[in-house]
């Protein structure tokens, strides 16, 4: 098993049904996944549900159109993976070691996390920049570490100091605005550039002036945002 095909519209011979805020059918992926039949797949989630009890917290309800639909149990993607885990028998083992290859191989979880986004619709430059604010959003908070920021709230602090310096608005702001779960999410490509820039030129200035606590290092990052920001201006 080398990719998650499945959760596109088409799986071999078997359509996945989806709910418009991107939700699955869980007896589609189920059917698809097992390659068995409704009735079966039926019975294996209600013995999932009694067994495990998340499983019941993790479906909701959802009627699809057409004649004689009933309803049928949805869940969200992290959702589904979380029932394939929980799969008995040699499907359920499958599953489990392709996720376990996953998790210890960062080539093929860097390869899954460019196809997800292709999925989405990124542009080769949106992904690039998406996962270059990786790199350059753990060099800021190690370096926020390093020079004396503890508590959530502290990096929190600094974080929205770029932001606001940037954008003019909050990470919640952002995510609120563009409906996003993540800031990087809601950005184009020259958004995540500028914000990439801002939080590497901040851990460069933070560093070379020894800057020391969550006032000092907020204000520079202010600093530096706004400075990336009239630049893209001028």
């Amino acid at each position: 098993m080398n990719s998650l095909s499945f959760f596109t519209h088409e799986f071999g011979d078997h359509e996945i049904r989806v709910v418009g805020d991107g939700r699955f059918s869980v007896f589609d992926v189920l059917v698809a996944f097992g390659d068995c039949n409704t009735k079966d797949v039926r019975m294996v989630l209600k013995r999932l549900m009694d067994s495990h009890s998340e499983v019941v917290t993790l479906c909701d309800y959802f009627k699809f159109p057409g004649r004689g639909q009933r309803e049928t149990p949805v869940t969200n993607e992290q959702g589904m993976y979380q029932i394939l885990m929980l799969l008995p028998g040699e499907r359920g083992a499958e599953f489990r070691k392709w996720a376990a290859g996953i998790l210890t191989d960062p080539d093929k979880a860097l390869d899954l996390a460019v196809r997800k986004y292709k999925r989405l619709g990124w542009s080769d430059k949106q992904i690039k920049a998406r996962l270059d604010g990786k790199v350059a959003r753990y060099q800021l908070t190690d370096t926020l570490k390093n020079h004396g920021l503890a508590h959530p709230l502290e990096y929190a602090r600094c974080t929205n100091a770029v932001n606001v310096g940037l954008f003019g608005k909050t990470a919640k702001q952002i995510k609120a605005s563009r409906h996003v779960k993540t800031t990087r999410d809601g950005l184009d490509d020259v958004e995540l550039a500028a914000l990439n820039l801002a939080e590497l030129k901040s851990g460069r200035t933070i560093e070379e002036t020894q800057a020391w606590g969550a006032d000092q290092c907020e204000k520079i990052c202010a600093d530096v945002a706004q400075k990336v920001r009239q630049a893209l201006e001028d």
